[in-house]
């Protein structure tokens, strides 16, 4: 299981695992919101509060194994993931097409010490970008965690910046490797029962999981400190009832999905009426072998 790239093309993008909440950040951004009074506000004078955001956007940052991942949207969507427990979806979601923020970047330090800059280009209505130039040491996160700086020039969407470390790894327990050479990691699980979830302490401030079966995918969203979550035997039989989406062999008698697990930090910036989440991650491509 999950020997090769295909296990990671789930069709997930990092920006559907977003808004699930962290801390706000009250130092304001590049693009301060107007400190002025709104018009009609005679006689009120200048006002230096902030007001409410009515539109959200988020950048995400995934550092796995071998490779670095990034993705943003600004879009009016409702988050999948709860801010706590696990809700099921269609597998194929639709969204609005991005909104633009103009030149938006992702810096972060390589294994070797030297700064990586990633940019981001919309493509399919989602700005994505996957780090493969050079090789394989080169494009590797620093290790252990690694501060990453967000960067957006403003189009649509005000310009806007922000750092974020990156949670170091993360150890989910019972986790094991097909073999040596294996991306991702197997967990084991028992038929008509929820699949108990924990996981090792580290820096992250959340915990979320994601399986896929061919109609639709379960997310959940646990807080960190908690180690440990579940996902619901009821969706996990409604996933395999209707068939497996894996990117290996199955074993024999037994049932196979495949997902992946993020550890994350994140926060929030302004940028005149968006709330921009910017989300650091470390994610580890998971199956799910199901006995009876």
């Amino acid at each position: 299981m999950l020997r090769s790239l295909a296990a990671l093309s789930l069709g997930v993008p990092l920006f559907a695992l977003g808004a699930c909440g962290g801390t706000v950040d009250d130092t304001p951004s590049v693009a301060e919101p107007a400190t002025t009074a709104p018009e009609g506000a005679r006689g009120a004078g200048p006002s230096t509060a902030v007001p409410p955001a009515t539109r959200r956007g988020s950048v995400s940052f995934s550092a796995i194994e071998f490779n670095v991942l990034a993705d943003a949207a600004f879009v009016d969507s409702a988050p999948l993931v709860a801010s706590s427990g696990c809700k099921i979806t269609p597998r194929i979601f639709s969204s609005a097409p991005t909104l633009s923020a103009g030149n938006v970047a992702v810096t972060y330090p390589s294994s070797k010490g030297e700064p990586r800059r990633l940019a981001l280009t919309i493509e399919d209505g989602r700005y994505g970008a996957t780090d493969s130039a050079r090789g394989v040491e080169d494009r590797r996160l620093e290790q252990p965690g690694g501060t990453v700086l967000f960067e957006a020039s403003g189009g649509e969407v005000p310009a806007f910046s922000g750092e974020l470390v990156v949670p170091e790894r993360v150890k989910l327990v019972g986790e094991r490797r097909a073999d040596e050479t294996a991306i991702g990691a197997i967990l084991d699980a028992k038929s008509g029962r929820d699949i108990e979830l924990a996981w090792s302490e580290g820096t992250h401030e959340q915990a979320q999981f994601f399986l896929t079966g061919a109609k639709h995918t379960v997310w959940c969203n646990f807080p960190a400190p908690a180690r440990t979550g579940a996902i619901p035997a009821a969706m996990v039989a409604k996933l395999l009832a209707e068939g497996e989406v894996t990117g290996g062999e199955c074993p024999k008698g037994r049932s196979c999905l495949t997902g992946g697990f993020y550890a994350v930090r994140s926060r929030n910036v302004r940028a005149a009426e968006y709330e921009v989440e910017l989300r650091a991650a470390f994610w580890l491509p998971l199956s799910v072998e199901v006995a009876p």
